[in-house]
């Protein structure tokens, strides 16, 4: 684990040469760029297009059979929807597990090289937050403007 954080030290080492505000909107940038590009390569876009629109069409023909009452159709039917569920939750976890990971690993050089530090904020209430916190908002905020601009997801 120390050579593990020996790497990423290394890498995003040049980030703590920038304000602290500034090297978290830097960082959550580039992650959650890599985090996307990640994606666009592991989960197979056409194939889940595919599947919905094959359970889309079993769910109609299963609402056609229900008003015929043959049971036996509507259970085949229903076995095919199952199975086309399990292959997109197969494709949905690799991403899940791959933004995990890359989530964890980041989340764990912010929380090393930013321990102790808070960013100032210009509201009433809250006036202060956590950098880990605001990287992990700040992440989020940037993965849904950028998933609208390059319409992921």
């Amino acid at each position: 684990i120390e050579e593990f954080g020996k790497v990423l030290n290394f890498l995003f080492q040049p980030l703590l040469l920038f304000n602290p505000l500034l090297s978290l909107l830097l960082l959550s940038l580039i992650s959650t760029i890599l985090i996307m590009l990640c994606q666009r390569k592991v989960f197979k876009r056409v194939e889940v297009k595919k599947i919905k629109e094959n359970i889309d069409e079993l769910k109609e023909r299963m609402i056609k059979i229900q008003k015929s009452g043959n049971k036996e159709e509507m259970e085949k039917i229903l076995d095919e929807i199952l199975k086309n569920n399990f292959k997109l939750m197969k494709e949905n976890f690799k991403v899940i597990i791959l933004s995990f990971f890359l989530g964890i690993v980041i989340l764990s050089w912010v929380s090393f090289a930013y321990s102790g530090y808070y960013i100032k904020l210009p509201f009433p209430v809250f006036t202060k937050i956590s950098s880990i916190y605001f990287y992990i908002i700040l992440s989020f905020v940037i993965g849904i403007v950028l998933a609208k601009i390059f319409e992921i997801g």
